[in-house]
């Protein structure tokens, strides 16, 4: 049995100096990250014996390398094994505050222990009667019963508390890590040390997205847009050096594509294709042009073999929180287009259309906000190619509408028909610094039985009248209102009950 003890320990020795012998790759010297997943690069001086350690989350099956300066790379081998307390970079803080938590869990857990023993011992009882002043004794060991429970309750809630947080930061680990704690990826490389060796490995935990802010100026009349690479990556390693983020991975097909037989035949056109297609069509805006309207980006954007690449430089730690690097920020003029619709909500809702072309905008997550107040989130995305911007920016507080009935009245008619009356005012206000014309959009019952007989009194005319929804379109200046006025009478037999819906 002491054999097999010492055989166990000799090979913990082995695996734990082997691993300690081995360098461990950190921050890489560049990342491309793709929609889903990211090859991480570092450049490494060519030694005659290469050992490397880099966390699970990497894959070892998908590994290449680039000789530079003369290097040769002679043999090489990547595999998975146990890590033996090794902790990817990346990870310290969380596994440096679990082991503190546990530590003081432990020295907690000891005095509660001792606090216990006393507490059984007083609880055993000792006969009063052997004591010098028996009534001392007893006031003295409840005394010390009571103090020993207080201070019990204070330590297990504090033990409590402590658990919670080993329990919080056992969760951060998990989000910030997609790999396995437990296990290492090896790679070994023999080389004729000389020159560098760019050594380039593949991992699944990381992908970005395009992110916008949309903000609409009401005063200056005006839409800035901000464009962002929003990045996540569990790798285990935090990166701070050359990022590149491409629309679309490199392809995994290298063979000879098969032929397939050429056939003719008879077909049906195809439909054209849906807005949502077209809006992705992408086109790369000329550099000069691009210059011109950046405002300090961390992002160049550039076309490359993997679609639009945006190519820069930051920071994005191993915690699976969302890192924005700024690619460019625009300001264009808008013509803005305020709506009401009175009956659904009193505020306008607004549309801004660009004056010029915008660059193309890649399908992507979006903050809106009206005069620098928040309005909504939604997605965005954008053709380019000449083609103008709309951007729905939600409700504005300033542009609002009142609507208010009018006297219901209800009589009939010496032939027994019943006439019903009824509407509503809309008082609409223009709350902003500049003239505005206004949509406001309403609606007013329509027949829909040849027994039914509406009569409508508008004022002003609505500029349409389209199966029962009106529009008006109304011009205020900063701070006027205006009222509309829309009232209607329904005739229809006695004998009938009225549905309007």
């Amino acid at each position: 049995m002491r054999t097999w003890r010492w055989l166990v320990l000799v090979l913990v020795w082995l695996l734990l100096s082997s691993l300690s012998l081995a360098a461990e790759l950190g921050t890489p010297d560049q990342v491309d990250v793709y929609p889903r997943g990211v090859d991480a690069t570092w450049v490494l001086q060519a030694e005659p014996e290469l050992e490397l350690i880099l966390p699970s989350s990497f894959d070892p099956s998908r590994i290449r390398y680039q000789t530079m300066d003369g290097a040769v790379v002679e043999t090489w081998e990547a595999f998975s094994e146990m890590a033996a307390g090794w902790i990817p970079p990346g990870l310290t803080e969380p596994m440096e505050q679990m082991e503190v938590l546990r530590g003081e869990i432990a020295a907690l857990n000891a005095e509660l222990a001792g606090i216990q023993q006393t507490l059984d011992y007083l609880r055993a009882g000792i006969n009063p009667d052997q004591q010098d002043d028996p009534l001392e004794f007893i006031s003295r060991a409840q005394a010390m019963r009571v103090e020993n429970e207080q201070r019990k309750q204070s330590l297990e809630a504090q033990r409590t508390e402590k658990e919670q947080l080993l329990r919080t930061w056992r969760d951060k680990l998990q989000q910030w890590y997609g790999g396995n704690i437990e296990r290492v990826v090896r790679i070994r490389l023999v080389t004729n040390g000389v020159g560098e060796v760019a050594l380039t490995v593949f991992s699944p935990y990381a992908g970005w997205e395009p992110f916008y802010r949309a903000g609409l100026d009401s005063t200056e009349q005006t839409i800035g847009l901000e464009t962002f690479v929003a990045i996540r990556q569990q790798t285990g390693l935090h990166w701070d050096g050359a990022i590149n983020s491409h629309t679309a991975a490199p392809t995994d097909t290298v063979s000879v594509p098969t032929i397939t037989p050429l056939v003719a035949r008879i077909q049906e056109p195809a439909p054209p294709p849906s807005a949502a297609r077209r809006e992705m069509v992408f086109s790369v805006v000329p550099e000069a042009e691009m210059d011109a309207k950046m405002f300090e980006p961390e992002m160049v954007q550039i076309q490359g073999e993997a679609g639009i690449t945006f190519a820069g430089s930051g920071r994005v730690p191993s915690d699976n929180k969302t890192a924005l690097l700024s690619v460019q920020n625009e300001t264009w003029l808008a013509e803005i287009h305020p709506t009401l619709i009175p009956y659904r909500a009193e505020r306008a809702w607004l549309m801004a259309e660009t004056e010029q072309p915008a660059p193309s905008l890649l399908l992507g997550s979006a903050e809106f906000t009206v005069d620098g107040r928040l309005s909504g989130r939604s997605v965005l995305s954008h053709a380019g190619g000449g083609e103008a911007l709309s951007i729905a920016f939600g409700h504005s507080p300033l542009i609002t509408a009142e609507r208010t009935p009018v006297v219901f009245t209800e009589r009939r008619t010496w032939l027994g028909r019943q006439v019903l009356r009824d509407g509503y005012h809309i008082d609409v206000q223009n709350g902003t610094a500049r003239a505005a014309t206004i949509m406001v959009k309403d609606r007013l019952p329509v027949s829909g039985h040849d027994q039914v007989k509406i009569s409508a009194d508008i004022d002003p005319a609505p500029n349409t009248n389209e199966d029962g929804v009106l529009t008006w379109e109304v011009t205020l200046g900063p701070g006027e209102t205006t009222r509309i006025t829309v009232e209607w009478e329904i005739e229809y037999p006695n004998n009938m009950e009225l549905i309007i819906q």
